[in-house]
């Protein structure tokens, strides 16, 4: 589903800092956890693989094309920060987001019900984002970015605002969205909570250097 070759992309901005990595496949449904400590590049390659940064040296493929042919609504990426509007109530996400990717009522309506199983979701659609605290965001920006149904989810800083409680719920939502061929990425400086949701396995990348 995925394949990495021979990825260097250097950072001039950033004292010549550069994110590498020789080999990587990851297959469909693959869990895949990124473990690194403050500075190791672990934003920076989620938004090389999210096709945010572009011109890189070596190949990155999703689904047999290359990234920048990827269709890219079949690819979902949550950053680490809060991207949404504050003054504008998660419905209005809801409905800006359905008009763009031309989602339909009835799917709406079936992913908030399922998404309601895990963190109540149907009863907070009339609130501003402004309301919500850092843990109830994570959740928002879960489910808008699960909207238009991707293929590959790539998260930066999955656990921001989430507490130990969270991951059995978290973990309950990946686990659904794997057995639906989801590919999910994430990258965290939390290695136990990394450990307790991947199920293939967990990387580590330092220095910029991603070690498969």
């Amino acid at each position: 589903m995925i394949k990495i070759r021979n990825l260097n992309k250097i950072y001039k901005q950033f004292g010549d800092f550069s994110i590498k990595c020789a080999e990587l496949d990851i297959s469909k449904g693959d869990i895949i956890g990124i473990y690194g400590g403050v500075g190791s590049g672990k934003t920076l390659l989620t938004k090389i693989l999210s096709g945010i940064h572009k011109k890189y040296d070596g190949q990155i493929e999703y689904g047999m094309v290359s990234l920048e042919s990827y269709q890219k609504k079949l690819l979902s990426y949550i950053p680490s920060t809060n991207v949404l509007y504050d003054g504008l109530t998660l419905n209005d996400h809801i409905k800006f987001l359905a008009s763009e990717f031309k989602i339909n009522n009835n799917e709406i309506n079936a992913k908030i019900s399922w998404f309601d199983q895990y963190f109540k979701i149907n009863s907070d659609l009339r609130r501003k984002i402004f309301s919500f605290s850092t843990g109830e965001l994570q959740f928002i920006k879960l489910f808008l970015s699960l909207l238009h149904s991707p293929s590959i989810l790539i998260i930066d800083e999955l656990f921001t605002g989430l507490g130990s409680g969270d991951i059995d719920i978290i973990k309950s939502i990946f686990t659904v969205l794997s057995e639906r061929e989801v590919t999910i990425i994430f990258t965290s400086s939390h290695l136990q909570y990394i450990k307790e949701l991947t199920i293939k396995e967990n990387l580590h990348i330092k220095d910029g250097s991603l070690d498969t």
